[in-house]
């Protein structure tokens, strides 16, 4: 495959278990509660560590996961939007600071809140937050 046939690349870090301090009421957020984390982070160009095999031409992915594992610890949210955001937030500060790649990106956050106050729920709430960066994120330096 020749680089003129790139199509994408996306990296992908499925179920970051996080424990956060979240809900509605007071009550709820007064203990931490699981809450899993899927992250999706798409390249419109071939990122350079596909070439060059060079830890510093890649994101790091265990970084990233200490950068939001840091933040959840000390963290306290109403609802499972603002955390997605949050998150976005640190993984596009973090792409700013420590990446070698300038690249227009898709970054894409899933929030899995296993135990909800609402019983009927089997299986928890999700939400997904998808926001395209059309703009080279080092353009905003």
């Amino acid at each position: 495959m020749g680089l003129s046939d790139f199509s994408t690349a996306i990296l992908r870090i499925s179920q970051l278990a996080l424990l956060v301090h979240l809900g509605c009421s007071k009550e709820e957020r007064q203990f931490k509660q699981e809450v899993w984390i899927d992250v999706s982070l798409e390249f419109s160009t071939l990122p350079n560590a596909c070439l060059d095999d060079r830890i510093s031409s890649c994101v790091c992915y265990k970084s990233l996961c200490d950068k939001i594992l840091l933040f959840a610890e000390k963290a306290s949210f109403n609802t499972i939007e603002r955390l997605a955001y949050a998150i976005y937030e640190i993984i596009t500060d973090y792409i700013i600071k420590s990446s070698e790649n300038p690249f227009k990106h898709a970054i894409e956050v899933d929030i899995h809140k296993k135990n909800t106050p609402t019983t009927a729920i089997r299986e928890g709430a999700f939400f997904k937050l998808r926001i395209n960066n059309d703009v080279n994120v080092f353009d905003t330096l």
